[in-house]
């Protein structure tokens, strides 16, 4: 058994590596450099630069921070033109922006060099985080501010270094943005918009049974999310061992189509949990709707829609599972605890769900 897993986790090392076309550029071959630039940003922003400023006045950077704002303004000028004044790449990313075209493999590697410019942009943008340490101004930074830019530079280094290609063009839902851009749209015009307004005289609606009713069928709908990677044959196995480079071999088909259905559905989950913003309104608790509420669910559609159809690796499966897994458990807990105060007792597992929330959103 130790053998056999031995075995697997050496495969999934040697499929982080297997991408040969940008091997050899700095922060790709190896996600080290990125992933110790991110731990020491969060140990200074959290820990050594409030310590370090504790008793000192604010620094006085204002011909730093110019500086940078300029270089910051110079090198996104840029990225972007390096793009646009080309009319050859800017015809190809428009017409190829979903199906690479191999035979034109000049244009494709002067948009990784782009790519990778505007990765190397998003390390950069770190420094913003700094200069409010440095300037004492704590307050402003949050943990969406930090999670943005941590996010930003986890995404696009990944993105470059892992992005596959297949076609699930055909798929409800997948064919095109609109329908999943229509549904966005309708949801925050009416949790921010038109309910609070349909709300505003009205008792708030008495709709527990129909909660009930959701948070069980959510949980059913995760578990079936969850329990599908481990009943197929062979599939549990094969997202550890090509977790970034899919094996498309014959012998392989049916563990792919199994790994795209549930991808799919997952999506279809994450459309589904808008309904918990939707239910806060008309219980006319407003108060709950937060921006990071509202950021995380339309964030979750947007990501897990783009990656299902433009990316199709197997590098978000891990924690595509782990978060299905969570919120099978965060349903049977708002069920459970729905049925009544007789029930609390039973309900003493509450705060590790929550710790296993934030692990999960983080």
């Amino acid at each position: 058994m130790n053998e056999t897993h031995s075995h697997i986790f050496q495969h999934f090392f040697k499929e982080l590596k297997s991408d040969k076309t940008i091997d050899s550029w700095l922060f790709v071959n190896s996600p080290w450099p990125v992933c110790s630039i991110l731990a020491l940003y969060l140990t200074f922003v959290f820990k050594l630069g409030p310590k370090l400023m504790k008793n000192r006045e604010p620094m006085n950077i204002k011909y730093m921070v110019l500086l940078y704002n300029l270089m910051q303004t110079v090198f996104n000028s840029y990225i972007l033109a390096y793009q646009l004044i080309r009319p050859e790449v800017f015809n190809y990313l428009w017409n190829h922006s979903c199906h690479p075209d191999s035979t034109k493999s000049n244009i494709a590697h002067e948009i990784h060099i782009a790519s990778w410019y505007f990765a190397f942009s998003k390390i950069l943008d770190l420094l913003d985080t700094v200069f409010f340490v440095l300037k004492k101004k704590q307050s402003h930074i949050s943990f969406l501010h930090v999670y943005h830019h941590v996010n930003m530079v986890i995404t696009c280094f990944a993105h470059l270094r892992f992005i596959k290609n297949k076609n699930v063009d055909s798929w409800m839902l997948m064919s095109t943005p609109w329908p999943v851009l229509s549904i966005l749209i309708a949801y925050l015009l009416f949790v921010l918009k038109i309910g609070p307004k349909m709300m505003e005289n009205r008792e708030p609606f008495k709709i527990k049974r129909i909660m009930m009713a959701y948070n069980i069928l959510q949980t059913i709908y995760n578990i079936f999310i969850v329990s599908e990677v481990f009943i197929t044959p062979g599939l549990y196995t094969y997202l550890l061992m090509n977790v970034c480079s899919p094996d498309e071999s014959e012998s392989n088909s049916r563990i792919i189509n199994v790994f795209y259905a549930q991808s799919w559905h997952y999506v279809v989950s994450k459309i589904f949990d808008l309904l918990d913003t939707v239910f806060f309104v008309l219980r006319k608790k407003q108060s709950h709707i937060s921006f990071l509420h509202v950021y995380h669910h339309v964030n979750m559609v947007v990501t897990s829609w783009t990656f299902l159809r433009f990316i199709k690796g197997q590098q978000g499966a891990i924690c595509g599972v782990f978060n299905a897994m969570i919120h099978s458990i965060m349903y049977s807990y708002y069920f459970l605890s729905a049925l009544g105060p007789h029930m609390q007792k039973y309900l003493w597992w509450k705060k590790y769900l929550t710790r296993l929330q934030i692990v999960s959103r983080n």
